[in-house]
């Protein structure tokens, strides 16, 4: 079984403090998705990696925690959502482009 690796997380003042970058540097950022962020009720998490990568100038995350999603959609057919269905080809993928996926943090 393997092990899974969860994101480093932190709110805006703990990332400030570790970084040493200013807080509304940190917001802007978040907001326009140059760093990974999630919202929790009232507060941003920061994704500590996102930020580690932005500021040694890699353009992707060393760790993306954000994968491209795809969706099945059943054609219009009995019994096509079943999983021997799915191999006779009676589903279609449907695939989003990474840019169509909002990011968190606005």
């Amino acid at each position: 079984m393997s092990k899974i690796e969860f994101p480093r997380m932190a709110t805006i003042s703990q990332a400030a403090a570790e970084s040493g970058i200013p807080a509304y540097r940190i917001r802007q950022l978040c907001k326009i998705g140059q760093v990974r962020s999630v919202k929790c009720g009232r507060k941003i998490l920061v994704n500590l990696s996102s930020l580690a990568a932005w500021m040694q100038g890699d353009t992707e995350p060393q760790q993306p925690g954000i994968r491209r999603v795809e969706l099945w959609q059943q054609k219009s057919r009995p019994g096509a959502g079943t999983p021997k269905a799915a191999k006779a080809g009676t589903m279609q993928r449907i695939a989003f482009p990474a840019s169509s996926i909002s990011k968190f943090g606005g």
